[in-house]
C-alpha cells in the first residue's frame, strides 16, 4: 500500500500549489512593503565593491555559468569531491615545548583531529623530532610544520629521523609553510636574499623527489592578506599572482609543471562575511584551474589543495566567547565552500596560548558540523544558489581583473617590492576600520553591546596592539585593536588606584526618546570601559542636584528628544553648570537647531550615530587624564 501511495505522489506535481513567482512580482511586493520608497535603497555594496541585490531569481543565473558543471569536474567550481564531502580537521598547536606539544597532538588525534599543525620554529636535530613525533600515527594523519627557521635543515632532520625509526617517507603526508614572498611581506625584506630563497626552494624540490608526492613544500599564505585587512578579491588575486610567480621560478629552474603543482598548497583566511567566504573558495578553485591549464597541465590535474584558516582580523580579546560564534560561521563557510583542510584557531588565542578547553572547542566546531549536522553528506550545497552563484562569478571576475592588473605592473614580485600590494591592502584595512568607527559595521562586544563588567587584565598574556616590523612590512592586526586598547587603558587606570570614570545618564522628557538615547549612550561609553549609571528621570532641580552630589559622576549625559534639548535641556545644563562647573556635560543626539545655545549653557560635547567613536572617546580619555 505504501509503495502505491509513493507511486501516486511521484506522478503528481506536489508543488503545483506553489506556483512560480516572477521577479516582477517580487519587486512589486517589496515596493509595497517599502510604501513607495526606491527599491535601490536595499542594494548594498560589499567591501570588494560588489553590488548585492535584495533578492535573486532563476533569471539571474541565465548566461552566468554553465550549470552542467558537476562536482570534481574541471574547472572544479563545485569542488574536488564527487561522492562524499571530505575535509581534514586540523588541530593548530601553538605550544613550543616539544614534549607538551606532542602530548597535545596525541590527545587531539584521539579526540577527532585528522591532522596536526605544529608551530615550533627551532627543530634542528633528530632528538627534537623524537620528542615531537613520539607515538604519532604519521601513516594515517598528516603533519604540517607552520614555522621553521630553516626548512632545509628541517627536511634533512626529518629524513634522518625516518631512517632511524624505520619510517617510510612515502607515507608521510603534510606540508611545510615555505613561502618566501610571505616572509618578505611580513618582515619587509627577504631572508638573506631572493636568489638564496630560490636556491633553497629548488633544493627542497630536489630533496623531496622520493617522498610522498602529496607532501607540500610551498604554502601560498593568502591568509596574511586577510589578516592585514585585505578584502576577499585582493586576497584571492594576490594569491593567484603568487602562484604564477612561483610556477615561473620553478619551471625556469627545470621543475616540471606537474611536479610543481603537486607540492603546492594554498591557505586562505576566513572572515565572518559568510556568503562572500563561500563564494571566494569556489572562485579560487575555478581561477586556479584556469591558470594551471594555461601552463599546459591536463584539466584532470588542475587542482591545488586549499586550506582554510580562521582569520585573526575580526577576532576580539574582550567578550572572547563571541569568537566561538565567529569560528562556527567561518567553519561552515569553509565546508560549504569546499575547503580541503580546515584549521579553526582557538577562541582565546587573542589573550594567551591555547589551553585544553579552547583547543577542544576549536576541534569540536568541525566535529559537530561533520558528525552531528552531517555537512559531509552534501556535496556543494551552495551549487545553484542564485545569490552564491552570482557572488562567485563577481568575485572571480573582480579577482581576475586585479590579477591582470598585477601582471601589467610586472608581476607579483615587482608589485610587492615596490609596496603596491602593501598600499592596496592598507587602503582596504583603513576602509574597514573607518566603517567600524562610524558603526557602519559592528563587532559585538567591542563597538556595540560591550560587556560592561568584563576585565581582561588577569588573562591577557599577549600584546593587544600588533605592529608591523618595519615600514615595508604588512601589519597583521585585529581591526578592534584601537577600541580594545582604549578600554584596556581604563582598566589599567583603575588598577593603578584611580577612580573608574562614572557616566551618569540623566533622562527627561519623551519616554521613548529618552530611553533610546540612554541605550545609545550606555553602548557608547561602555566601549571605553567606563562605569555607567542610569539615573531616575529628571523631576526638579533640587532632586537632580542632590543625586549628583551623592554619586559625583565624571560625565553627565542628557538623554531626551531633540526638541526638548532646545527647551528643558538648556535649563538643566545651565543649572548643572552653575553648581558643578568642572563636570563634563554631554548631549546624546545631534539637535542641530539648538547646538550653539546648548554650548553657551555648558554642554561640552554631543554624541550621536555620526560621531567618530574612537576619536570622541580618546578625547574623553584625555580630559579624564587616562594615559
Amino acid at each position: 500500500m505504501q509503495k502505491e501511495i509513493l507511486k501516486v505522489m511521484a506522478k503528481e506535481k506536489l508543488f503545483n500549489e506553489f506556483p512560480p513567482i516572477s521577479a516582477k512580482q517580487w519587486e512589486d511586493t517589496i515596493k509595497e512593503s517599502l510604501k513607495g520608497a526606491d527599491i535601490s535603497k536595499l542594494f548594498w555594496k560589499t567591501d570588494e565593491g560588489i553590488e548585492v541585490k535584495p533578492f535573486y531569481t532563476k533569471i539571474d543565473l541565465e548566461g552566468l555559468i554553465d550549470l552542467t558543471y558537476s562536482p570534481n569536474v574541471y574547472p572544479y567550481l563545485r569542488g574536488y569531491n564527487d561522492k562524499k564531502l571530505k575535509w581534514n580537521i586540523i588541530q593548530n598547536i601553538d605550544e613550543t615545548d616539544l614534549k607538551i606539544a606532542n602530548e597535545i597532538a596525541i590527545k587531539s588525534i584521539a579526540n577527532g583531529a585528522d591532522a596536526i599543525e605544529f608551530d615550533v620554529p627551532d627543530i634542528d636535530k633528530i632528538d627534537d623530532l623524537n620528542v615531537l613525533l613520539k607515538n604519532l600515527d604519521l601513516a594515517n594523519h598528516s603533519i604540517h610544520f607552520r614555522s621553521s627557521y630553516s626548512y632545509s635543515i628541517l627536511v634533512q632532520v626529518i629524513k634522518e629521523w625516518a631512517q632511524k625509526n624505520n619510517f617510510d617517507l612515502k607515507s608521510l603526508n603534510g606540508s611545510f609553510n615555505f613561502d618566501f614572498f610571505a616572509y618578505y611581506l611580513l618582515n619587509g625584506n627577504y631572508y638573506n636574499s631572493f636568489d638564496d630563497n630560490v636556491n633553497e626552494l629548488i633544493s627542497l624540490f630536489n630533496y623531496l623527489n622520493n617522498w610522498n608526492p602529496d607532501f607540500k613544500i610551498i604554502n601560498i599564505s593568502g591568509d596574511i592578506y586577510h589578516n592585514a585587512g585585505a578584502n576577499a578579491v585582493q586576497e584571492l588575486a594576490f594569491s593567484l599572482s603568487q602562484i604564477v610567480n612561483y610556477l615561473n621560478i620553478l619551471t625556469d629552474n627545470g621543475i616540471s609543471i606537474d611536479e610543481a603543482v603537486k607540492r603546492f598548497r594554498v591557505t586562505l583566511g576566513l572572515g565572518s562575511t559568510y556568503f562572500i567566504e563561500i563564494a571566494k573558495l569556489r572562485a579560487a578553485r575555478l581561477l586556479i584551474a584556469k591558470i594551471l591549464t594555461a601552463y599546459g597541465l591536463p584539466s584532470d590535474k588542475a587542482k591545488v589543495t586549499i586550506h582554510s584558516k580562521t582569520g585573526i582580523f575580526n577576532k576580539t580579546a574582550y567578550d572572547v566567547y563571541n569568537n566561538m560564534l565567529r569560528n562556527t560561521v567561518e567553519a561552515m563557510a569553509a565546508i560549504i565552500g569546499g575547503a580541503d583542510d580546515i584549521t579553526i584557531l582557538p577562541h582565546n588565542f587573542t589573550l594567551q596560548k591555547s589551553n585544553d578547553f579552547s583547543r577542544r572547542i576549536a576541534r569540536n566546531v568541525q566535529l559537530i558540523l561533520r558528525d552531528e549536522a552531517h555537512f559531509d553528506n552534501v556535496i556543494d550545497p551552495a551549487g545553484g544558489s542564485y545569490l552564491i552563484e552570482n557572488l562567485t562569478k563577481s568575485i572571480a571576475q573582480h579577482a581576475w581583473d586585479l590579477f591582470i592588473q598585477i601582471e601589467d605592473l610586472g608581476g607579483f614580485r615587482t608589485a610587492m617590492e615596490n609596496s603596491w600590494i602593501k598600499n592596496e591592502i592598507e587602503k582596504s584595512a583603513d576602509n574597514k576600520l573607518n566603517a567600524l568607527l562610524k558603526r557602519k559595521s559592528n563587532v559585538i562586544g567591542i563597538n556595540n553591546y560591550p560587556n560592561l563588567n568584563e576585565t581582561i587584565s588577569s588573562n591577557l598574556k599577549k600584546p593587544l596592539i600588533n605592529k608591523a616590523k618595519n615600514d615595508n612590512a604588512l601589519r597583521i592586526f585585529r581591526v578592534v585593536e584601537p577600541f580594545e586598547n582604549l578600554r584596556y587603558r581604563t582598566e589599567q587606570h583603575t588598577l593603578n588606584g584611580y577612580k573608574k570614570p562614572l557616566v551618569y545618564l540623566l533622562p527627561f522628557g519623551d519616554i521613548t526618546m529618552r530611553n533610546a538615547r540612554a541605550n545609545f549612550s550606555r553602548n557608547f561609553f561602555g566601549i571605553a570601559g567606563y562605569e555607567i549609571m542610569d539615573a531616575d528621570a529628571y523631576d526638579n532641580d533640587e532632586n537632580m542636584l542632590k543625586q549628583l552630589s551623592i554619586h559625583n559622576p565624571d560625565i553627565i549625559v542628557l538623554c531626551s528628544s531633540d526638541i526638548e534639548y532646545g527647551t528643558s535641556g538648556i535649563n538643566i545644563a545651565k543649572t548643572i553648570r552653575e553648581h558643578y562647573p568642572q563636570k563634563i556635560l554631554v548631549v546624546a543626539g545631534n539637535p542641530t537647531e539648538s547646538i550653539e545655545i546648548l554650548k553657551e549653557n555648558g554642554i561640552n560635547d554631543f554624541i550621536h550615530i555620526k560621531s567618530n567613536i574612537l576619536e570622541t572617546l580618546e578625547n574623553f580619555h584625555k580630559i579624564l587624564n587616562i594615559k
